[in-house]
């Protein structure tokens, strides 16, 4: 069964393209972590050209971004904050968020420069939305978060004063996600992974709808 196994495994490599076959790993710079700091996450926040794109380094005292010219790590945050989650909107804002702390969920729309403070109360989660169903007045994909309790929606980039109350997830929120639009959902829906469950939400409706429960 295992030589099976490994032979299929070998035939669905050698269909990929040789691009796909070979990945060659580059090591970045060292992060100046303290013993007590972590790393949390990373985002690619995009330039005018491809060349200008920049990898930012979420970690438990703030957000770095890489400095392709020096090779250095260049701390972008506006105070020593710790944000547990970060999210580079299509618009190519930075929004940081944390459940609890100095943090709450804050927005930054010319790449970590300056900082508009608590433009929502502290998030769980960030997420934007890629259906064409929900677009905000520019274009852009509508922005969620949650405070761990409740969703709130954002149609202008997250913009302070921009948050729509969604009502409660029916869990404790962990991922979103979506399903792209089809013949049975012309408009596609919105998920949400919860730690009991899974639950959902139509763009047009004003509930949550549990679809998956787990019973522990």
């Amino acid at each position: 069964m295992i030589l099976r196994w490994l032979r299929v495994w070998a035939l669905a490599l050698a269909a990929l393209p040789a691009s796909a076959q070979s990945v060659t790993w580059e090591q970045l710079p060292l992060i100046p972590f303290e013993a007590t700091q972590s790393s949390r996450g990373v985002a690619m926040l995009p330039g005018a050209t491809p060349a200008q794109d920049s990898l930012l380094q979420l970690h438990s005292a703030g957000v770095l971004r890489l400095d392709e010219r020096t090779g250095l790590w260049v701390d972008i945050c506006y105070v020593a904050c710790g944000p547990f989650h970060i999210l580079v909107t299509e618009a190519g804002s930075i929004l940081t968020g944390s459940p609890g702390g100095t943090v709450s969920t804050d927005r930054s729309v010319d790449r970590g420069a300056t900082w508009e403070i608590r433009v929502r109360d502290h998030t769980v989660t960030l997420y934007q939305l890629s259906l064409p169903a929900l677009r905000g007045p520019t274009g852009d994909g509508a922005v969620f978060g949650d405070n761990g309790l409740e969703a709130y929606r954002s149609m202008e980039d997250g913009a302070a004063g921009t948050w729509e109350r969604l009502g409660s997830l029916g869990g404790y929120p962990v991922t979103y996600g979506e399903v792209p639009p089809s013949a049975a959902l012309p408009e596609g829906r919105l998920l949400a992974g919860v730690f009991n469950g899974i639950t959902t939400r139509h763009a047009k409706t004003v509930i949550w709808a549990i679809i998956f429960r787990v019973i522990i």
